[in-house]
């Protein structure tokens, strides 16, 4: 795990700390040619906690700290260019299907490999316990983050689970007010900032429910309101063709979330499918 990973998954941080991470994302390759003392002095930190940070998260000190950041700036730099090209170029005039073909690739690899290298297993952990425990599960997004929802309940409901969602987004509003402590609420929403979405999880919070969130990590609302952060990359610019990048990565996190609680117990959750299966099957022998 790189640097910026480790510093995007680093675990409740102390108030100084927080604020040297907020400086630390804001002025990202502007720490790499600062001296500790003008950091501590514009993060409004102190020198010994920015020397504690970075040994918190595996350097030697801050000299080691700054090289290990800009060996990552430049490798992110290098991510982003590839996938702003595969992506944002998908439809580009006069593109062949061969390239068009090609240029999903590449874009799909890019997907994968960085969320993969975001997942925190104690967040993903913690998220699969509390939906093991729950009454219900309510599924909050809309967009392409509603058809994630669909997705996971509907696998959810194959094997005995309550979950909770509509593609509605009042409608979805107006379930939340059936959240209660024994559930669980997970929101979906790449930006975090929806207000829909952050509406529903607030109430839940308020209800005393455990929070998913599966959002980008840049201090956003959501991200704010959830006990378990499920962090996605940062892949897409505000202007897309379409949440691709975002919906993929999402379908790994949420087919990770329904595996990690099927394997709890197995077998017996296997023959609740069996029997979906067998279930919808008859619709078919009326022919």
């Amino acid at each position: 795990m790189n640097l910026l990973t480790k510093i995007k998954n680093y675990s409740a941080p102390t108030p100084a700390e927080e604020k040297l991470i907020g400086y630390i994302y804001k002025y990202t390759e502007g720490v790499i040619h600062s001296s500790i003392h003008k950091l501590a002095e514009e993060a409004g930190v102190s020198p010994a906690a920015i020397v504690r940070f970075s040994k918190k998260i595996g350097c030697q000190g801050f000299s080691a700290f700054k090289l290990a950041l800009a060996t990552d700036i430049a490798a992110e730099k290098e991510k982003d260019e590839k996938a702003h090209q595969s992506l944002h170029q998908q439809i580009s005039h006069g593109d062949d299907i061969e390239t068009i073909t090609q240029k999903s690739r590449l874009a799909n690899i890019n997907v994968v490999e960085q969320t993969y290298q975001l997942i925190d297993p104690e967040a993903l952990f913690s998220a699969i316990d509390s939906m093991r425990r729950a009454r219900r599960i309510f599924l909050f997004g809309i967009g392409a983050s509603g058809a994630c929802c669909t997705d996971l309940a509907h696998k959810l409901s194959r094997i005995g689970v309550e979950a909770v969602h509509s593609v509605d987004s009042h409608t979805q509003v107006a379930s939340s007010v059936s959240i209660t402590s024994r559930d669980v609420v997970i929101g979906i929403s790449y930006g975090g900032d929806k207000k829909e979405i952050n509406s529903a999880i607030e109430y839940g919070r308020k209800q005393g429910a455990y929070i998913i969130a599966l959002t980008q990590h840049n201090n956003n609302a959501l991200y704010k309101l959830a006990d378990s952060k499920l962090v996605l990359p940062s892949l897409e610019h505000d202007l897309r063709v379409g949440a691709i990048a975002s919906r993929n990565a999402t379908l790994i996190y949420t087919d990770l979330l329904y595996l990690g609680f099927i394997s709890d117990d197995f077998g017996s959750y296997l023959e609740k499918l069996k029997q979906s299966r067998e279930m919808v099957k008859t619709f078919y022998d009326y022919a």
